[in-house]
């Protein structure tokens, strides 16, 4: 073969690769740069919403911090309405409600007490209070009927026309009964709870009319009424 020839294809050969190696170089070093300039981008902007992240690290971490307080002030409440359950056997008076109202003012004013109550709660909590304080300044006595005293309560607030207590008795039951759904709760919770109270306060001027039977009734439902919102606002924290 000539040996011109040979030299010109030697020479395209050379060119032609390094032609090639010339584009790949260009183009690995685009995309190098590229990736390092979204990497910079990714590390400026994590950079510029660290304090809004640190902000909801540190909620968190108070938010659970307060749901194991309310955790423990909400079973010292809990132990405190004993002498509204059914199965307890102790005189239920005016004397007795009286005792009682005070020992749920000690919880309220102590460090693991009423500062931990949601605004959902509150109102139920109050609706009992008021009621046991105006039950105390009276002289009766209830007594423990073996009917169910959910039975006595909602027939007694449809005798008085107490729509806001059964709205609210209805809501916390749930359409089937079961109760409310944690993922929904508080929903309108805390507007019911205002409504609640209201009722239970009617009511309470009501209660020298009241058979001994229904009066128990009131105090049980009432204070289980409280317990069931107690529940709803921890299970729904704790999912």
């Amino acid at each position: 073969m000539d040996v011109n020839v040979i030299l010109q294809v030697a020479t395209l050969a050379v060119v032609t690769v390094g032609g090639y190696l010339l584009r790949l170089g260009k183009t690995g070093l685009e995309e190098g740069v590229k990736a390092s300039a979204q990497k910079g981008a990714e590390v400026a902007i994590e950079n510029y919403n660290w304090p809004q992240k640190l902000s909801q690290e540190l909620q968190k971490a108070r938010g659970a911090e307060r749901q194991e307080l309310r955790f423990k002030a909400y079973g010292l409440l809990w132990s405190k309405q004993r002498p509204l359950a059914i199965y307890d056997h102790s005189v239920l008076d005016g004397a007795a409600a009286k005792k009682l109202s005070a020992e749920l003012s000690d919880w309220y004013f102590n460090e693991d007490g009423g500062l931990l109550l949601t605004r959902h709660v509150r109102d139920f909590y109050f609706a009992l209070q008021d009621l046991l304080r105006s039950a105390g300044a009276q002289e009766w006595r209830a007594e423990r009927s073996p009917e169910a005293p959910r039975e006595i309560f909602t027939g007694l607030l449809a005798r008085e026309g107490l729509l806001g207590a059964q709205d609210a008795l209805e809501y916390l039951t749930g359409p089937d009964g079961a109760g409310v759904d944690p993922n929904e709760w508080p929903g309108p919770a805390a507007s019911l709870a205002k409504r609640w109270r209201q009722d239970i306060a009617r009511l309470a001027t009501r209660w020298d009319r009241l058979q001994p039977a229904e009066r128990f009734a009131v105090l049980q439902q009432v204070a289980s009424t409280l317990r069931t919102s107690m529940v709803n606002d921890v299970e729904s924290r704790l999912r």
